[in-house]
């Protein structure tokens, strides 16, 4: 299925690697800046989400996880870099985060910022993410 968001992520920085725009697991987000823009991993499944602004992009993202469980993504960053729930990250950085249900993830994403998530967990996470351009 080919999910191509242009709305505006930047964390999502946006999120793998791949061979081109077409690819399935990538999103640009750029229609939905300030709207609430899901993001949803299944278990196993990997995204790559970019910024494709020239602005820098905030994203605060509130989690679910299935059945209240604790899950984990897996963020590599591919391009650029910007910050993790206040972390700074560069291209080739990649770290572990524990997700909660309830949980906020805050990133911030410098233009062009590409990032690959994965969920590594056990179940589905889903989340609402309020995107800004500053």
């Amino acid at each position: 299925m080919f999910q191509k968001f242009f709305a505006v992520v930047g964390i999502s920085l946006s999120l793998c690697s791949f061979s081109g725009f077409a690819q399935s697991n990538e999103m640009y987000l750029e229609e939905s800046v300030g709207a609430g823009t899901p993001i949803n991993l299944a278990v196993n499944e990997t995204k790559v989400i970019g910024n494709a602004f020239t602005c820098t992009m905030h994203i605060t993202c509130d989690t679910t996880c299935e059945n209240d469980v604790t899950n984990i993504i897996h963020f590599t960053i591919l391009n650029k870099g910007g910050s993790l729930n206040g972390q700074p990250v560069n291209k080739g950085d990649s770290m572990d985060v524990d997700i909660h249900t309830g949980d906020k993830l805050s990133t911030i994403a410098k233009p062009a910022s590409r990032v690959e998530l994965k969920n590594i967990g056990t179940t589905k996470i889903s989340s609402m993410c309020l995107i800004t351009c500053k």
